[in-house]
This record gives structure tokens, sequence and C-alpha cells, in this order.
């Protein structure tokens, strides 16, 4: 097992070192971002954590979570559809196991908070391309008739895609 990791690490470092992630032009509102969140349980004092990919398509965006809950019989993954002003602004319904939920989360790329890592402007310089799609997500997401789970507070790091620019060889 250990064998397969190293093997998986050199092919995705591979892939990095030769692979152009367009970001930051011309579609704003065209995401696919993956992350991992340390969320914060409020009805039980607990954090836990979690792994998210999310799409957002314009107005529409949608995703899958899994949250490592151990103390709650839970199934663990839940499906997402929402609306929202591309990754930016995004309200999502939650469908799961474990009961219905509501749930708010922005994916904010680095890019466009610091215009030297934009990617589309700075294409040519290695260190602005990848660190331009490195997302921080905040998110807050309420369950509904499920006496276990209420509040869950996160702030999830990853990376993310433009849809439409996509990655280019």
């Amino acid at each position: 097992m250990e064998k397969m990791r190293k093997y998986l690490a050199c092919l995705l470092l591979l892939i990095l070192l030769s692979v152009k992630v367009y970001g930051h032009g011309g579609e704003h509102f065209t995401w696919t971002t993956i992350n991992t969140f340390g969320l914060y349980d409020s009805k039980n004092n607990k954090f836990l954590p979690s792994f998210d990919i999310n799409a957002s398509l314009f107005f529409i965006n949608g995703g899958l979570g899994y949250k490592n809950i151990t103390y709650i019989d839970s199934k663990n993954l839940s499906g997402y559809v929402g609306l929202g002003i591309g990754s930016i602004i995004q309200l999502q319904t939650g469908f799961s196991k474990d009961g219905f939920s509501l749930r708010f989360r922005s994916d904010l790329q680095l890019g466009y908070i610091f215009e030297e890592m934009d990617s589309w402007k700075n294409l040519n310089k290695f260190w602005s391309v990848f660190l331009g799609q490195i997302t921080v997500s905040p998110s807050i997401e309420k369950y509904f008739k499920n006496s276990q789970m209420n509040w869950y507070f996160g702030i999830g790091i990853g990376f993310s895609i433009n849809n439409v620019y996509g990655i280019w060889f």
C-alpha cells in the first residue's frame, strides 16, 4: 500500500509539472473545486474532517460532501444542489441519509484576491498558475429533522479549475 501511495504522489507531481491550468480568464462563474474541510459540529462540540467536490456553472451549483462523523450512526455522504452567483455565493440544499440540510458556501480563489497570483495575467509564471487556483471556502450548514445534527461551521482549503478553460497539457 505504501508503494502505491508513492507511485500516485509521483504521478501527481509529473502531471502538475506538465500542465497549464487556466483559471481566471473569460468565464469567471464556472468552477470545479476540490476541498478538504475542518467542520465544527455545534451540537456535539467536536471538530470533524470532511472532503468535498463542488461545481458551479453561472447560477447553478452542486456537489458531493463526505463528513467523517464517527460518533453518530451516519452514512457520511451528502449530495448538494443549489443556486448562486458562480462560486462566490452558493446557497445549496443537501440530501443525505442524515436528513435535509441548507448550506451556504463560498469558494474564493487566491487569484481573485491577489492580482499577482492571477493565472490568466501571469500565465508564464509557474508559481502564479498553481497558487492562483488555491481556494479558501467558508461554509455554514444547518440540518433539519435530525436531533443529533444541528449547525456545522467550516473552513476548507482546496484547488479550483475553471470549467471553460480546464487543464491543457
